[in-house]
């Protein structure tokens, strides 16, 4: 087999995912990462990084964790693999918080278990978890024109984050660099 076999693997695990079949989404990556087992650091950790994209996307965000972190981990994977996880990471913890937002947002008002407050400060500490993995990625493509899109991404989450944990000394910055490519949030 030829390394780049991985590729139907990884739509077959995205394929899954959409019917909702777990198991097999996980089947598909697992084979993907079995089919680049001897291609290179680069190859195994972008596999690793999309993986774990799939899997953020499907809400399994402990597996999706350990393929980030998996990717993270292969030392000779070079900037793109180091970037792709960091942002990968970033887009993780920002979607937990906002899963846990969600969740707040359906308490009653009249509910006096705390479960509200909870769930608030449940979001607050993964949109802290995101903060350095969105400013690595941010630094890292800051002035490569072909990752604007990445870029305004991780600034965006970032200005959503330093609202929401009223950061407001950082907002500065965040809004400097996104006036600097012409957008004004």
């Amino acid at each position: 087999t030829r390394p780049e076999d991985f590729k139907s693997h990884l739509l077959m695990a995205t394929a899954y995912l959409w019917i909702g079949n777990t198991e097999k989404a996980k089947e598909s990556a697992t084979t993907a990462v079995q089919k680049v087992a001897s291609a290179n650091d680069s190859v195994k950790g972008l596999v690793y990084c999309q993986i774990g994209n799939i899997l953020n996307d499907a809400k399994e965000f402990e597996l999706a964790l350990q393929n980030f972190n998996q990717a993270i981990a292969i030392a000779n994977g070079g900037d793109i693999v180091k970037f792709e996880a960091n942002q990968g990471l970033g887009i993780l913890y920002y979607n937990k918080a906002a899963d846990y937002i969600e969740e707040a947002n359906k308490v009653p008002e009249t509910d006096v278990t705390g479960k509200y407050e909870e769930l608030l400060n449940l979001s607050k500490e993964q949109f802290r978890l995101a903060i350095p993995h969105f400013t690595t990625s941010m630094k890292m493509v800051e002035n490569d024109k072909y990752r604007v899109q990445q870029y305004v991404t991780a600034l965006r989450a970032l200005k959503t984050i330093y609202a929401r944990l009223e950061m407001y000394d950082q907002m500065p910055e965040i809004t400097k660099r996104l006036q600097a490519i012409g957008l004004e949030n």
